[in-house]
């Protein structure tokens, strides 16, 4: 890869190797995608037809493409701040442990928002609706259905 195609994310942390370059885009790049289906894919109209399911894939990586340049974004500015990942004793930083953390619980709360206030799966509905009409079919172990009802 060309210099002057990577991120200055990339480029400009000499205290990381290659192999931690590669972990964390990984990382940034499955927690991105993972963001943008929790955050429009699993509320769009994906599968509803040829036309809606292009456009949601389109949105979906075009969210997801953002939220990854915002996550390698944020890293560099964390990364920058003096005493913020690492303190004068070469230790981490309470202030780094602070932030990530924030960072992590306002994420997750994020995505239980987004997800609010929840749904039911075909299968879920298909063996609650055995437990009640008491119509039963092998698609369930008929034991763990009547535990239901």
């Amino acid at each position: 890869m060309s210099r002057a195609w990577q991120s200055p994310f990339l480029r400009e942390t000499p205290w990381q190797s290659k192999p931690h370059k590669a972990l964390f885009m990984g990382c940034a790049a499955l927690l991105s995608l993972y963001l943008a289906y929790v955050l429009f894919l699993s509320q769009s109209d994906f599968f509803s037809g040829a036309l809606e399911t292009a456009v949601a894939l389109l949105w979906f990586f075009v969210i997801a493409g953002l939220i990854f340049l915002f996550l390698l974004w944020a890293c560099q500015r964390l990364a920058r701040t003096p005493g913020m990942v690492f303190s004068e004793k070469s230790k981490r930083s309470p202030l780094f442990f602070g932030v990530c953390a924030g960072l992590s619980l306002f994420l997750l709360g994020v995505s239980f928002l987004a997800s609010y206030p929840g749904g039911v799966s075909y299968d879920v509905y298909n063996q609650w609706t055995q437990a009640q009409t008491g119509l039963y079919n092998s698609w369930h172990p008929v034991f763990h259905t009547l535990l239901m009802g």
